[in-house]
C-alpha cells in the first residue's frame, strides 16, 4: 500500500515541544486497518486498487487517495 505523510518536531522552552503529524490522504491508514480487522466496508472515496478502481473492501487497497 502506498501513501504519504509528513511528520516535523521541534523543541521549545520549558520542556515543551511542537510536533505535527500530518498525513496527505483522504483517511488515516489506522482507519483502513480498523476496517480490515473487523471485517466492514469502507467509503469508496478511500481508496483504489492496484487498476485504478475504488474499492469498498480495504484488503484490496494498493493506493489511499489524497484529500
Amino acid at each position: 500500500m502506498i501513501f504519504f505523510s509528513r511528520a516535523f518536531g521541534a523543541p521549545a522552552k520549558n520542556g515543551d515541544s511542537f510536533v505535527l503529524d500530518m498525513a496527505t490522504s483522504t483517511v488515516a491508514l489506522g482507519k483502513v486497518e480498523i476496517s480490515q480487522r473487523r471485517g466492514v466496508e469502507i467509503p469508496n472515496t478511500w481508496g483504489v486498487d492496484e487498476k485504478g478502481l475504488y474499492q469498498i473492501i480495504s484488503h484490496f487497497f494498493k493506493i489511499l487517495l489524497p484529500f
